[in-house]
């Protein structure tokens, strides 16, 4: 059986053996690429791209609607962006635990032994970060005992994150009515120890979540925009306010729960998802952070979002694909320590 010795790259012949120290992904626009991308009709916005300029609602677009998987895999490799995806490689995840409070919401007798099970599990953990979510805290109910034992427990060890719900749950299932109390909530949340709150999708009430300090983190509902020109002022009116406002600290694709529900659906998406991580990471550049997290992409996906612009795993990595993709060790969720005080 013969092997191959020779490969093509940007349009050069180079020995296979030569391959690997072959700087392919460099970044730049070989004669090569030009002639492709021309032909592609993309040549334009990828001399945009590489030169840091912003795109018009028109190329934005044309990209969602016609550009294909290996087209915007070149133009994220040339994006100014993409060089700082390389760490996150051997930089590894951060866990995410759930730690449902529910139970000494209702029997504050239980609050000392919950604490004392919960920081021992906790410092154990062999990660140098993790984030806590925090389940069935009604925000209402948080008197100085719950409020105390939440402040030791976000300073129980170094790299703790107490995440709280997201604004959409504040305003339809604790009922807060006015910009003031919803305000006077989230300054609660801070004194507590929050320092992120759940994703959301009201990208406005993201600025009273960046006034009181906390990391904002925005998706983008794929299956919520009529067509490709909606979707396109979406990501132009999500760039501008980052570009002048910077209230966005964390950005990233994903769906609605009939689609995460539906795994039909899902497998239907898929690769939507990967074209609109790789087209926010082009066109939010004023964003540091651009998220994949396992909550929407699949293994498959999963595995090339950091060649896709992504450069963040989110934070559910020890849950179902993720965990096994990155083959970290199993660890039990918090809320089962609530079950054992």
């Amino acid at each position: 059986m013969s092997l191959a010795k020779y490969g093509i790259i940007n349009g050069k012949k180079v020995r296979l053996n030569a391959i690997e120290s072959h700087n392919w992904e460099k970044g730049d626009l070989s004669v090569f690429s030009k002639n492709m991308l021309s032909r592609l009709g993309f040549l334009r916005i990828a001399e945009k791209v590489s030169q840091g300029k912003l795109l018009s609602r028109d190329e934005i677009s044309l990209l969602i609607r016609k550009a294909g998987l290996p087209v915007l895999l070149k133009l994220v490799k040339i994006s100014r962006r993409y060089d700082s995806a390389d760490h996150i490689k051997n930089k590894g995840v951060i866990p995410a635990l759930v730690m449902n409070v529910s139970n000494i919401m209702n029997d504050r007798s239980r609050l000392d032994a919950f604490e004392l099970a919960f920081t021992e599990y906790v410092r154990a953990i062999p990660y140098a970060q993790v984030h806590i979510a925090i389940e069935g805290l009604d925000v209402r109910r948080i008197d100085h005992k719950i409020q105390s034992m939440l402040k030791r427990v976000s300073l129980c060890r170094d790299g703790i994150a107490l995440v709280g719900p997201n604004i959409e749950d504040m305003f339809n299932e604790e009922g807060y009515s006015s910009y003031l109390e919803l305000r006077e909530a989230l300054e609660l949340l801070r004194e507590c120890g929050f320092k992120r709150l759940r994703t959301t999708v009201d990208k406005y009430a993201l600025a009273l979540c960046h006034e009181c300090g906390f990391e904002t983190s925005l998706v983008t509902l794929i299956d919520a925009y009529g067509n490709f020109h909606s979707l396109a002022d979406e990501i132009i009116l999500i760039r501008d306010l980052t570009s002048k406002k910077k209230i966005i600290d964390v950005w990233g694709p994903g769906y609605s729960e009939e689609i995460r529900s539906n795994p039909a659906l899902r497998q239907f998406f898929d690769i939507y998802l990967l074209r609109l991580l790789a087209i926010g990471s082009i066109c939010l550049t004023d964003i540091p952070v651009i998220r994949a997290t396992s909550k929407y992409f699949s293994l498959a996906s999963f595995s090339v979002a950091l060649d896709f612009g992504a450069n963040d795993l989110g934070y559910g990595a020890l849950t179902g694909n993720a965990k096994k993709l990155l083959k970290l060790r199993a660890l039990v969720e918090l809320e089962e320590v609530a079950t054992v005080c």
